[in-house]
């Protein structure tokens, strides 16, 4: 067991993190879940603080290291400081309008967490510490499907449980950079990621949706640039499988109403999943404008309130929103909209510079830069939540050494 944690924490800080957001899953649905009778859809909470609990344990246990950290400098070390430039902003901005103190602190640790992973992820010691892909996808699919298993197995004693592969947001881009790399699959790999879309298909959100088809295009795509005819029977074979899904989906299941909405969405609306998340955009200009010309151009800051009527219900004193553009018009007002299109820009760098290595680490890190431009469009926190991984700067062996 000693060797086993050693071995662990001789890996890159970026292996460590994909673990961790697994193993948070995995626990939350084993103690909170199956264990207390916890309903899955109140768990956020619990995921997020005993994520950054076994992130707060990595940082004690590697505090000589860190504060002798030199960072490199590169577009992701440099979005790093621009993230604790915004942050400071939103903490004097929430003070300013005297918001709650905990709210600001619960606005705050998301965003600070992922600046110092970022730095750290740039420092000169990670610098020489390859990610080791194989290393990750093995730990990561094997919790996966014992968090799936523990999931069924609590649905079928009556518990308030899904079947849930680990975190969603990580295990697609993993299962699309296996997909592309040339590295060697186990078949338990291979099965258990067969197993896993198979109990978990139906529910798919809309985000996902979005991914699998730009990832399942896009290997479409390389097979035809590398044989056409290869490429011919990879696209016919996803075609198939697409009008047998689309034949067989039941009406009643989440993805077949998730697509029948967006199929007959009215923009118009105020209600349904899209329709809420106009209305909160709308709720957010309307508070601004309200709080005056100084909160329309620096936001509410952290720890900003409005209200907002859903579909069932009004919710009173609500600090979330979905569209990445809301998020940051509530916090930064019309500045944020720059801060915005800054994120966009990185993310987009370094996902097309990390697809041009063409090997595990950089089809990962491309993956991952690829769905964050993605939740752009449906739901922020997400990037927030990955904790700066996409933000990884991959270097060349040759770079790495100098």
């Amino acid at each position: 067991m000693s060797q086993l944690i050693l071995n662990f924490l001789s890996k890159s800080l970026f292996d460590r993190i994909v673990i961790y957001s697994f193993l948070s899953i995995f626990l939350v649905k084993l103690i909170f879940e199956v264990g207390m009778g916890g309903h899955w859809f109140h768990q956020s909470q619990n995921k997020q603080w005993i994520f950054f609990g076994l992130l707060a344990l990595d940082y004690l246990i590697f505090f000589p290291t860190i504060i002798k950290t030199r960072v490199t400098l590169n577009i992701c070390s440099a979005f790093a400081f621009f993230l604790f430039i915004i942050i400071a902003q939103g903490i004097a901005t929430g003070i300013f309008y005297n918001n709650a103190p905990f709210v600001i602190f619960n606005d705050t640790v998301p965003l600070l967490i992922m600046a110092l992973n970022i730095l750290r992820m740039q420092s000169l010691s990670e610098r020489e510490i390859k990610p080791d892909f194989m290393y990750i996808a093995k730990i990561c699919m094997a919790l996966a499907l014992a968090t799936t298993i523990i999931g069924f197995a609590g649905q079928q004693i009556g518990r308030p449980t899904v079947p849930v592969p680990g975190n969603l947001t990580l295990f697609l881009p993993l299962c699309a950079a296996l997909l592309f790399s040339k590295n060697r699959k186990p078949y338990w790999m291979i099965g258990a990621i067969a197993f896993m879309f198979a109990i978990y298909f139906t529910e798919f959100n809309r985000t996902s949706l979005a991914f699998i088809l730009l990832a399942i295009g896009g290997f479409t795509a390389v097979q035809c640039l590398k044989s056409p005819i290869k490429g011919v029977y990879v696209g016919a074979a996803v075609i198939a499988t697409i009008a047998i899904l689309a034949v067989t989906l039941p009406t009643d299941s989440k993805i077949y109403q998730r697509i029948d909405g967006l199929i007959n969405i009215d923009l118009s609306k105020r209600t349904g999943s899209v329709g809420e998340r106009q209305a909160e955009n709308d709720a957010v200009k309307y508070k601004l404008e309200k709080m005056g010309s100084t909160a329309q151009w620096f936001g509410s800051g952290f720890g900003g309130l409005y209200r907002v009527k859903f579909t069932h219900q009004w919710m009173e004193s609500y600090g979330h929103a979905h569209y990445a553009w809301t998020w940051f018009n509530l916090r930064y007002g019309k500045l944020g909209m720059l801060y915005l299109l800054i994120m966009i820009g990185v993310l987009a760098y370094n996902g097309f510079r990390s697809f041009l290595f063409r090997d595990a680490n950089g089809y990962l890190i491309g993956f991952l830069c690829l769905e964050c431009l993605i939740y752009v469009f449906t739901y922020v926190n997400s990037i927030f939540l990955l904790s700066g991984l996409p933000f990884l700067h991959l270097y060349l062996s040759k770079e790495r050494n100098n």
